[in-house]
């Protein structure tokens, strides 16, 4: 019984090693650190150097409960705190130099509680798409609703439980998360003469 088990183990964990492996030789300049775990890494659209800490769930959709729909599409250098879970069944699609802490949720799915379903046999499961803009910041323990839209250079605060649009180049923090001030644009340095 105990090898029965260790055996089952092992081989899951084998699995989810080689899993990884394979997106590792797919990816450009990958960092992805261990314990890292992926369903359906065939719907994970990757762009180059990006880091995953460890501890960092993946779940690209793809399976019967979410009517083999999602994916998760992550731009350029972007970069996953520890312990991130991002279901993408109902589609995840993130901008370029995006940053996440820790503990950051991001949710494309949801059970639906309403209560016409609450007596059918099987969940009922909505879907909608979550987009995260280029340059944008989400500080730790933030939660992104299904079918939120945050705009390129958005702050999102820690803590955070993000249920509408974000605009871009704003700061929202709070629950349910709202704007509170303007982010700075990044500007360029005038042109400085050479003595």
């Amino acid at each position: 019984m105990f090898l029965t088990h260790l055996f089952k183990i092992l081989r899951a964990y084998l699995k989810n090693e080689y899993t990884i492996y394979r997106l590792i030789n797919r990816l450009e300049n990958p960092d992805i650190r261990r314990p890292f775990e992926i369903i359906n890494p065939h719907r994970l659209e990757v762009g180059k150097n990006i880091l995953i800490q460890p501890h960092c769930f993946f779940h690209c959709g793809g399976n019967a409960w979410s009517d083999y729909r999602g994916r998760i599409s992550i731009g350029d250098h972007c970069c996953f705190g520890e312990y991130n879970i991002l279901y993408g069944a109902g589609e995840i699609e993130m901008g370029d130099k995006t940053d996440t802490g820790p503990g950051v949720m991001i949710f494309s799915s949801r059970d639906n509680y309403s209560r016409e379903f609450a007596r059918l046999p099987k969940i009922v499961h909505e879907f909608r798409k979550v987009t995260i803009g280029s340059y944008v910041i989400i500080f730790a323990n933030a939660l992104i609703s299904p079918g939120v839209n945050i705009g390129d250079g958005a702050v999102i605060g820690a803590g955070s439980v993000v249920t509408r649009d974000i605009p871009p180049w704003t700061v929202a923090a709070g629950t349910p998360a709202r704007v509170i001030k303007d982010r700075e644009h990044d500007t360029p340095l005038p042109n400085r003469k050479q003595d």
